[in-house]
């Protein structure tokens, strides 16, 4: 939104160009704020003022002032008053199209034809516009609209002027149509040329998703998302989504109002071995309408699970030596994760993944072939995690020596 002193400055800049005199300077800065009236409902309980609407619209900014003008001009008025009565559809209007104007990341939107409907409208940010924020600064927007305006306004009284010199013109005896004329014209000119469209439904807002990961084996999906400006998002206004080949396997929504400067951490569980799938993106979009702020690929983080592992030397019911490997932690190991390494003088060193998921309270058994001319002797275990090498565990085991089968 537009600073209430932006308003102010480009008031007092048009009084000057439009030769208002200078005691009226100050008084034409007031007109072109005045708009923003309609905030005074967010500290006083006033039940028809509404943000933006109210007096954000072009019956309040061009055909209020211009019924002012015709007024004024009946009666007779000051020529100073009229003066400023003609010129207050330009002020009131560069309130307007500096609110629709993309000058920042935040919400530029007005309820254009506020009574009649209460639609949004605002300009595009599209590159080679003069409201596109990458392409020109904002003081360079401010003024490309400060002269245009200034053109518009002053080519309105000149033709005023014209038609008035006319014998036996319409005009003679009512210039104020011909002011009409020219700004009711205004907005529906910018629409043809695509620079007022109806603004979306989604919150207009620049967000950074940061770190996407997908963490691996424990099957979770984290990222910190960034309110770096612009519109408020409210409460499930936004949806962190992660898609795997193609269908949506998880989802997460901000539990509360998410402003500019808020940060938004998302920790999703992920059901399923995700590391055979061929495409997993993460997509960050508005509920509102499906409109879609980032869609990416998380990075794959490998690493272990963090759970208890304990090692115990048993016999089966044949009397072979067996290492049990016992979870004792609260998460299951899934197959593949867990790598053991069984190794002895005399024992043939032995290499092995756990076939299956090892659940909480479950173990995985591994037999120990120690040959028969073996005498007692020590074996080692040591178990580590596949994807980073985390050890689990390092036990030395004293065995005897068993028929091997």
């Amino acid at each position: 939104m537009s600073a209430a002193l932006t308003h102010l400055a480009v008031g007092f800049l048009l009084g000057l160009a439009l030769r208002l005199p200078p005691r009226y300077l100050v008084l034409a800065a007031f007109i072109a704020a005045s708009p923003d009236i309609d905030h005074l409902h967010l500290f006083v309980p006033v039940p028809f003022l509404e943000t933006r609407v109210t007096f954000h619209n072009v019956f309040f900014c061009i055909a209020l002032p211009l019924l002012v003008y015709g007024v004024l001009r009946a009666r007779g008025a000051r020529e100073e008053y009229q003066h400023l009565a003609a010129v207050s559809p330009v002020l009131l209007t560069s309130h307007l199209l500096l609110d629709m104007m993309p000058l920042d990341i935040g919400s530029p939107r007005v309820a254009l034809l506020y009574p009649l409907n209460r639609d949004w409208y605002t300009m595009p940010a599209i590159k080679g516009y003069a409201g596109d924020p990458e392409a020109y600064s904002t003081i360079t927007v401010i003024l490309i609209a400060l002269g245009l305006l200034t053109a518009l306004t002053l080519a309105g009284l000149a033709l005023v002027r014209r038609l008035q010199a006319r014998p036996g013109t319409l005009f003679r005896q009512g210039p104020a149509a011909a002011l009409a004329a020219v700004w009711l014209l205004v907005f529906p000119a910018l629409a043809a040329g695509g620079y007022v469209i109806p603004a979306p439904a989604h919150p207009e807002a620049l967000f950074s998703v940061q770190d996407p990961s997908l963490l691996m084996p424990q099957g979770r999906f984290t990222a910190v998302v960034a309110h770096l400006g612009g519109g408020v998002a409210s409460r499930g206004g936004l949806a962190l989504q992660v898609w795997v080949d193609g269908a949506r396997v998880a989802e997460a929504k901000n539990d509360g109002f998410f402003s500019p400067g808020d940060r938004w951490v998302v920790d999703l569980p992920l059901a399923g071995d995700l590391r055979a799938a061929t495409k997993i993106e993460a997509r960050l979009l508005a509920t509102s309408d499906k409109h879609t702020y980032h869609a990416l690929t998380p990075q794959l983080r490998k690493s272990h699970i963090d759970v208890p592992l304990e090692a115990l030397l048993e016999r089966d019911g044949g009397g072979r030596a067996l290492v049990t490997l016992k979870n004792e932690g609260s998460l299951p190991v899934p197959a593949k994760a867990i790598a053991a390494r069984i190794e002895g003088t005399g024992i043939p060193a032995e290499n092995l993944t756990n076939p299956v998921a090892i659940n909480p309270g479950g173990s995985w058994s591994i037999p120990v072939r120690t040959p028969a001319s073996l005498g007692a002797g020590q074996i080692q275990a040591t178990v580590v995690a596949v994807d980073d090498g985390h050890r689990y565990l390092s036990r030395t085991f004293t065995v005897t020596p068993v028929q091997s089968s």
